[in-house]
């Protein structure tokens, strides 16, 4: 396995797929080839984990290192491959606001299942759905074991 600058990687991938997913790319933000803003590592990872059109996506904290505009961009991404393409994403996260575009969440605490939540789609909002995660969240927090 090999390693890529950020400049490179972008690079290749604006040559190479430029033509197939112009949209996606344009998510990098490539700065005249010579860098890009913001997080490049988790940008142009999320960029190929996007062109290549994957049946599953493993995302660890996909938007850890994301400003909240980048991070929202990737997320609607991430669900639109998930509801149009049918891409199975599985991701972890502690932020709920990421967690708030998903369809079933579950909560680990200790190692151990501590709850599962799954968004009534299309009759829950994006919003309402937060507000469950934060709720559960709360609990979790306090170390309640019943949720509801």
């Amino acid at each position: 396995m090999f390693s890529l600058h950020p400049s490179v990687a972008s690079y290749t991938l604006v040559t190479h797929f430029a033509p197939l997913q112009g949209e996606i790319l344009g998510y990098i933000c490539v700065d005249g080839f010579t860098g890009l803003q913001g997080s490049p590592w988790q940008r142009v990872a999320a960029a190929r984990a996007l062109i290549l059109d994957p049946k599953i996506v493993f995302a660890d904290e996909p938007t850890g290192a994301l400003d909240s505009k980048n991070a929202t961009i990737l997320m609607q991404k991430l669900s639109e491959m998930n509801q149009v393409e049918e891409t199975t994403i599985l991701m972890v996260t502690h932020d709920s606001v990421a967690a708030s575009f998903c369809n079933r969440i579950l909560f680990i605490q200790d190692g151990k299942l501590f709850h599962e939540i799954r968004r009534d789609y299309p009759r829950e909002s994006q919003e309402d759905f937060y507000h469950r995660i934060l709720k559960v969240m709360a609990a979790l927090a306090g170390g309640d074991g019943n949720v509801f």
